[in-house]
């Protein structure tokens, strides 16, 4: 077995370069990024509300004087 072996080995490089493969290197001396623009459709659900305005206002009043109670009367130091 060690007698076939040795001969195979010594072929691989060979099949390879029968197929075309092979590597080259070269030094980069410049490099210009490429940017590709592209565009998609998606659909957007907006919700517009058409709330009480009065409701809003009360709701901070409401919070604002909650928040107040909670800090203890200290405001903002």
């Amino acid at each position: 077995m060690r007698k076939l072996l040795l001969p195979l080995l010594a072929l691989l490089p060979l099949t390879a370069a029968a197929h075309g493969s092979r590597t080259e290197y070269a030094r980069v001396i410049d490099v210009e990024p490429v940017y590709q623009k592209y565009s998609y459709r998606q659909q957007a659900n907006c919700y517009v509300g058409h709330g009480d305005a009065g409701a809003t206002i009360a709701g901070a009043v409401i919070g604002a004087a909650i928040g107040h109670e909670i800090s203890g009367h200290k405001g903002v130091q």
